[in-house]
């Protein structure tokens, strides 16, 4: 990118690097968007919807003891590949009322054993899976799914045992969407706390105010919950 970067600005090409898919910095990036673009009404309309929604999760997640969150194995695209502290998923876990299992481990995306997984013993898996999305039907997350609970020794874990395992695909678990993702996230993690939440209802908002679109498609599975 240092070398791309550099061809541009010697060509007189104006740079504007963004992520797009960190939560806390995504409000930010949506308003400079919009002044790129000559559309900062819409692009302010969009920010404060995002805003609104990580305020009401933080609210109530934020006076959590380390007792009351529940510990969370996150799985993200293959097989014991998970997320330290380092990363923006532990992020996500921790606003969501979550205590990532893999917090402490010394690389940003490390991977674990069977064996360390089943010693920690998460009361919540999530799979973060590249399926899913407008288009798709609920198989490529529900065969996702059932991968996760056939594996050898997974029964006995809290989660498998109690109907707290979960896929979320990564069209809402990051990027734009992502509050979306946090706001089920919060739902799977502290019911008690979001029974009032409904995040269907609020991508079905989302969806139509800033993308002219109806809600299809599949992006958690199972559905309820």
């Amino acid at each position: 990118m240092d070398d791309l970067d550099a061809a541009l600005q010697k060509a007189g090409v104006p740079i504007l690097h963004v992520d797009c898919y960190k939560l806390e910095s995504l409000p930010a990036e949506v308003r400079l968007l919009g002044k790129v673009f000559g559309e900062e009404k819409r692009a302010e309309s969009y920010a404060a919807f995002i805003e609104r929604h990580i305020n009401l999760v933080r609210e109530r997640t934020d006076r959590l003891s380390a007792a009351d969150r529940r510990t969370v194995f996150w799985e993200q695209y293959s097989a014991y590949h998970t997320s330290s502290a380092k990363s923006e998923h532990h992020n996500l876990i921790t606003l969501a009322g979550g205590r990532n299992i893999a917090a402490d481990e010394p690389v940003k995306s490390p991977v674990v054993s069977a064996e360390w997984v089943l010693q920690h013993n998460p009361a919540v898996i999530i799979k973060h899976e590249i399926g899913g999305g407008y288009l798709s039907t609920e198989e490529p997350l529900r065969r996702s799914y059932t991968s996760l609970i056939e594996r050898p020794g997974w029964h006995q874990l809290a989660a498998v045992r109690d109907g707290r395992v979960h896929v979320i695909s990564t069209e809402i678990g990051s990027g734009p969407r992502v509050v979306i993702g946090l706001l089920y996230m919060a739902k799977w993690l502290q019911p008690e706390l979001f029974r009032d939440v409904d995040p269907d209802a609020v991508h079905r908002e989302f969806l139509r105010r800033f993308y002219g679109m109806d809600l299809r498609g599949i992006y958690v599975y199972p559905l309820a919950g």
